[in-house]
């Protein structure tokens, strides 16, 4: 063997094992070459419950009677699926919602689809649509559209008062939803949440081919001419306006940076704006001093996710599996085994929302890498690691997560420009002089209240 190939061996072992590490298939192609349109990958999706639907009389009865008990009114609230079942960042704050308004006198009737989609559902008879519901917490069944449609006509023709809060349209028609809130009356305009980016295109996170966020570019763009969401985007975004344009809904939003996006992607018509973080960060404790005589132990918060960033955790821990200097975790719900990395389980549930922050802190975890894809619109991940103490590393443009460590916490973490970049950090000390320097505590979340921060007290009868 000549001295010349010698020399290029280790750069050819690079490829797989090297600076920095690079997996055998490349993880952002393998997720290029499964995006398909929003409508195709939808087509597998089926009914979750085979459930009779409840007679009209059955869910006026159920409704009128929750209406009569509470103080305020009833309150209609829409979302993509079961947040009583289902956890996740929109379903708790469904959930805060839901105990705010109860206490503030509302009772709170959720739907969400029983047939989900990942797009936009398809306008088929009221009467052949049909939604899991929820009053005040608690599973009633399935109602039809049509039915919730006339429940709402009668409890309106009773001077019930009715307000309409949407979280998220996915896989709702939203000419459907837009007849149950034009039922409601046109004395209060509903609430629409902005979560996310799902009422800009139907790809949810707006990433181009599941992959690389497109920074939502106008519709027809030849950017989307290249996207698994493209074709569908025109529909998509004209049935949104419309559906704008007749309600002109109040926005609320859990952060000013996806406010500031939204609006001037979509411009959409709408009557008024507010925004509700979702949680704040109280800080009760310092963190002790970094002892450098043991590792620095990083971890990755939540579910282990190619758009959440986590290829880009485990190519890290791959690399630095031997590095006397790291220790890798993973917090969340479901192992994915890595050499070199801890599994702590950890669920954060509607009873137990501080899951995450004690699990951080009961594993003195002093580093947690955020590398979001998305443009976040919030991140709870980002604060729960935050309120536990956690120096953050986030990617530079990740929505919320720029403006949280460039205004709102700069000290406690460090925004950086690729991940090559950050491969850097490890490689070098850096990361650990930054994390020695940083003034870090740790503390609790107080969760948000929904739109429980602007529904008022009203009487039952208007």
């Amino acid at each position: 063997m000549s001295d010349v190939n010698a020399e290029l061996l280790p750069l050819a072992d690079a490829v797989t094992e090297g600076w920095s590490y690079r997996p055998a298939t490349n993880p952002v192609k393998q997720v290029i070459m499964r995006a398909v349109a929003p409508s195709v990958k939808g087509l597998a999706w089926g009914r979750l419950l085979s459930d009779k639907p409840l007679s009209l009389d059955v869910l006026i009865a159920l409704l009128r009677q929750a209406s009569f008990e509470a103080a305020s009114g009833l309150v209609i609230s829409f979302s993509h699926d079961d947040y009583i079942n289902v956890g996740g960042g929109v379903q708790n704050v469904v959930g805060d919602e839901q105990a705010a308004l109860q206490e503030r006198g509302w009772a709170y009737f959720h739907v969400c689809p029983n047939e989900p989609k990942p797009s936009l559902g398809r306008l088929t008879p009221a009467g052949e649509t049909h939604y899991i519901a929820n009053l005040n917490g608690q599973r009633i069944g399935v109602v039809a559209a049509s039915d919730m449609l006339h429940a709402v006509q009668t409890l309106r023709g009773e001077s019930i008062v009715l307000r309409c809060i949407v979280h998220h349209l996915l896989g709702f028609s939203p000419e459907h939803v837009a007849l149950v809130i034009r039922e409601c009356g046109a004395d209060y305009p509903p609430f629409v949440w902005i979560h996310d980016t799902f009422t800009l295109c139907p790809s949810v996170a707006m990433l181009r081919n599941e992959a690389v966020f497109c920074g939502g570019p106008a519709v027809r763009s030849a950017v989307c001419s290249i996207c698994h969401a493209g074709l569908e985007r025109v529909d998509h975004v004209a049935r949104v306006a419309r559906f704008f344009q007749e309600l002109q809904p109040v926005i609320l939003a859990p952060s000013e940076t996806i406010l500031e996006f939204w609006v001037s992607r979509g411009r959409y018509m709408f009557k008024d704006a507010h925004v509700l973080p979702l949680c704040k960060i109280e800080f009760k404790h310092k963190v002790s001093d970094f002892d450098a005589k043991r590792p620095l132990r990083v971890a990755f918060f939540g579910s282990a996710f190619f758009h959440k960033g986590w290829d880009t955790f485990e190519a890290l821990a791959r690399w630095h599996a031997d590095d006397s200097r790291y220790e890798f975790f993973h917090l969340g719900a479901g192992e994915v085994p890595v050499p070199g990395v801890r599994f702590v389980p950890t669920l954060v549930t509607r009873s137990n929302r501080s899951a995450m922050v004690e699990s951080s802190i009961a594993s003195s975890i002093d580093v947690a890498v955020n590398w979001s894809r998305c443009y976040e619109s919030f991140s709870f991940t980002a604060h729960e690691a935050l309120a536990a103490g956690a120096f953050l590393l986030a990617p530079r443009g990740a929505g919320h997560l720029d403006r949280l460590l460039s205004k709102e916490y700069p000290d406690l973490g460090c925004l950086v420009g690729s991940d090559v970049e950050l491969s850097a950090l490890f490689e070098e000390d850096g990361l650990l002089e930054r994390v020695a320097r940083s003034p870090r505590q740790s503390g609790k979340l107080l969760y948000g209240r929904g739109a429980g921060e602007l529904l008022r007290m009203e009487p039952v009868y208007g």
